[in-house]
């Protein structure tokens, strides 16, 4: 399915959850770039997502949820979580942290208003990547993507088209832990995040 500012709000989320929960794959915008998103911890729609990217099995996807009280729902409790919870979400972050399984858990909450009422209408947690070819720019254009993937541009199954969005930085990626945080990707809110936790 194809869809464009044409369409209405209600089509293009109907649309997006049913391609989802068929385990599917879609790509829409996010608040940087285009992205690609399915269900979250669906191995089919993840290995559909490896063979659209051309991307290796073992690089691990970020999920992406609702509401930021979700966060207790999969990570580990600790005081940094907390200050992130109650000051920078949701927002352009990734928190990679240890999951209530005991592994990393790479997890978002996006301020972008499509993708929330996607998650909220879905009723689960979705992954979430840039939609671009294994190692290639993020994209932020659907022609610069077709161009990127080529034949791989038909494997996808619903696509939110709303022309050349505006440039912006990815979010920014901070590892943590019970007392520790580490920024693994700079983004718009990492100073923000140095002066309030002090790092130099």
């Amino acid at each position: 399915m194809y869809f464009t500012e044409n369409n209405f709000i209600s089509e293009v989320l109907d649309g997006l959850v049913n391609s989802i929960k068929q385990s599917g794959v879609v790509c829409l915008p996010s608040d940087s770039c285009y992205g690609f998103s399915g269900l979250a911890f669906d191995k089919s729609a993840q290995d559909k997502l490896q063979k659209i990217k051309s991307q290796p099995v073992s690089k691990p996807l970020s999920i992406c949820l609702a509401d930021k009280l979700d966060l207790y729902e999969f990570l580990k409790p600790s005081p940094i979580l907390d200050i992130f919870i109650e000051e920078f979400l949701p927002g352009k972050i990734t928190l990679i942290a240890e999951s209530k399984k005991g592994d990393l858990l790479g997890v978002r909450v996006s301020d972008h208003l499509l993708m929330q009422q996607l998650i909220k209408q879905l009723g689960v947690p979705i992954f979430t990547t840039s939609a671009n070819m294994h190692k290639k720019p993020a994209c932020y254009s659907i022609e610069e993507l077709k161009l990127q993937l080529n034949n791989n541009f038909d494997k996808i199954d619903s696509v939110v088209d709303l022309g050349v969005l505006d440039f912006s930085n990815p979010s920014t990626i901070v590892k943590i832990s019970d007392n520790s945080l580490e920024i693994i990707r700079e983004g718009d809110l990492a100073p923000l995040i140095k002066e309030r936790f002090i790092i130099q």
